[in-house]
C-alpha cells in the first residue's frame, strides 16, 4: 500500500499538543527506514518481522498479524526473490497454514511478465494501471 492510500485506512489521534499518532498500519516502511538509518545502509541486508498491525479493511478485522521479509541492496535479484519465496512458504509451513498467501511486492515481475507477454502498448498501459489499484 501506499501513501494516501494507506493514510485513509490508519487510525489516528492526537495529542494535547496537536502532535499526530497512529497504531502501526505497516511494517514494510519501519523496517525500510531502519535500515537507511543503518551503517548497513547501501549494502545487502535482509529483514523479517511478524507483529500486530493495524488498518480499517472494510469488513474484516482492523488488527491483524502481519509477517514479512525486505531485502535490501542486492545484485542477485532472481536468487533474493527465490530465497524470499522458500522463506515464506516454510515460516508457513512452520505455522501449520496450509494455503498461505504470500504477496510480494517487487514490480520488476510483473513487469517482466507483462513484456514476456508482447503485448500491444495500450494493452501493456492498461494491465499497469489495474496492477497498481489497491484491492486489500
Amino acid at each position: 500500500m501506499s501513501g494516501e492510500d494507506i493514510r485513509a485506512r490508519m487510525f489516528l489521534t492526537a495529542d494535547a499538543q496537536g502532535h499526530e499518532f497512529c497504531l502501526r498500519p505497516d511494517f514494510t516502511i519501519p523496517v525500510s527506514r531502519d535500515y537507511l538509518a543503518s551503517a548497513q545502509a547501501g549494502g545487502a541486508a535482509n529483514y523479517c518481522y511478524l507483529g500486530p498491525v493495524f488498518r480499517d479493511r472494510a469488513g474484516q478485522p482492523a488488527e491483524f498479524l502481519q509477517a514479512g521479509i525486505e531485502s535490501f541492496a542486492r545484485t542477485d535479484a532472481a536468487a533474493a526473490d527465490a530465497e524470499t519465496v522458500a522463506l515464506g512458504l516454510e515460516a508457513a509451513q512452520q505455522f501449520g497454514l496450509r494455503r498461505p498467501d504470500l504477496r510480494m511486492g517487487d514490480v520488476g515481475l510483473f513487469s517482466a511478465l507483462i513484456e514476456a507477454l508482447d503485448l500491444a502498448p495500450v494493452w501493456r498501459r492498461r494491465l499497469a494501471k489495474d496492477f497498481n489499484r489497491k484491492a486489500d
